[in-house]
């Protein structure tokens, strides 16, 4: 199915910043010219608000003419994009510059507490400047430009050029808010350095946080392990002191129960010797060492007793070593977890000598003016429709 006509009026673009975008009155259906004029007869006639010559200016205000990078071509295809119409009754193309306050500011952020520093481009396109009032620069912050690229007048002898602002060729006003900008950049504008602050760590003042968050997290690793391997050495320590008391007392124990087997033995041989001694007629003797046997050998089962009870003692407190090791290395995983994750603002201002104007003067944004179906209308020729 072949594209729909065109309407009578031509579409501009709905979200797109102000061209000075113009379109001719729309043509009454069925009407046709009676004659062309010579002023016809030579050429396209200026939008509203546009000259077929440039300004003259000072020698003091700076123009900067920004180059075509929309052919007129691609300006077409995305008219036909934007507005679901075709451009085939397109004709005709040419240059209409556009004027602005153009001013781009290169700003040095320089931290020494971190022996950092970068260099960020602001840049501003205020469409109409009054004698007197407040610019609103955030209102106007553009896309920075690749100054290599500015020419030094229009590109071709026939292009338009749209009427200038009051404010605009006043020498004095532009001075003032040359001031004025330089002023709301030291005021607002500010480098984020990610911080660590348990750490000590700094981030890229170029902003690579991935290459932030990568050393945050080997930091934080190196000294959960360093203090794992801390609390593994003192813990070992305790335990090493538990196994030697243990060990003691397994020893005093088992030489006990040999001294309470031997007390046995002894005391098995007195009863019988103490027996003979009964039997000829020595029984005081006889019962005084089967006393004494009696009493060496309960104090060996009081003293086995004990140690028994010490071992499992030893034997409790080094279980609770255990966990208490154990609980003691989560906490210390949960804590540099932690510490991973913390991040503070470290802002770096700029010194007002480090700002420095390098564009403040007029700039002309090209756009091409065409005819499509009748109608004319001003596209894009520097940037596309969604940018400044």
């Amino acid at each position: 199915m072949p594209p729909a006509p065109p309407p009578t009026y031509a579409p501009t673009f709905d979200n797109a910043p102000n061209y000075g975008g113009y379109t001719e009155p729309p043509i009454e259906r069925g009407a046709q010219p009676t004659q062309v004029s010579a002023q016809a007869a030579r050429g396209p006639q200026p939008p509203e608000g546009y000259t077929d010559h440039q300004p003259p200016l000072s020698a003091s205000t700076a123009q900067y003419f920004l180059p075509a990078a929309i052919t007129a071509q691609q300006a077409l295809r995305l008219w036909e994009q934007r507005t679901s119409y075709s451009a085939a009754g397109f004709s005709g193309a040419r240059l209409a510059y556009r004027p602005v306050l153009l001013a781009q500011v290169g700003v040095r952020f320089q931290d020494r507490k971190t022996n950092q520093y970068t260099v960020r481009e602001y840049a501003y396109r205020v469409p109409e400047v009054q004698r007197a009032g407040i610019v609103h620069w955030e209102d106007f912050e553009a896309t920075p430009i690749d100054t290599r690229g500015i020419l030094s007048g229009p590109a071709g002898d026939d292009a338009f050029f749209g009427e200038l602002s009051g404010g605009i060729t006043d020498s004095k006003r532009l001075t003032a808010l040359r001031r004025e900008l330089t002023d709301m950049i030291y005021s607002t504008k500010r480098v984020v350095i990610p911080y660590n602050p348990t750490l000590k760590i700094y981030g890229d003042i170029e902003g690579d946080y991935s290459r932030f968050q990568s050393n945050v997290v080997q930091a934080a690793r190196e000294a959960r392990d360093k203090a794992v391997d801390a609390l593994a050495e003192k813990t070992q320590n305790e335990i090493d002191k538990l196994d030697d008391r243990r060990s003691r007392v397994v020893q005093r124990l088992d030489a006990e129960r040999k001294e309470l087997e031997d007390r046995r033995r002894e005391e098995l041989y007195t009863t019988g010797e103490a027996v003979l001694g009964l039997l000829r007629g020595r029984t005081s003797y006889t019962l005084s060492r089967m006393s004494r046997s009696r009493v060496y050998s309960e104090q060996s089962r009081g003293a086995i007793a004990g140690h028994e009870l010490e071992i499992r003692q030893l034997d409790d407190e080094l279980a609770k070593v255990e966990r208490d090791f154990e609980q003691n290395v989560r906490e210390i995983n949960e804590q540099w977890a932690q510490v991973a994750t913390e991040v503070e603002d470290h802002v770096v201002s700029p010194y007002k000598k480090d700002i420095t104007a390098d564009l403040f003067g007029i700039g002309w944004i090209p756009q091409w003016y065409v005819s499509i179906g009748g109608q004319h209308v001003l596209l894009p020729a520097y940037d596309s429709p969604a940018a400044r």
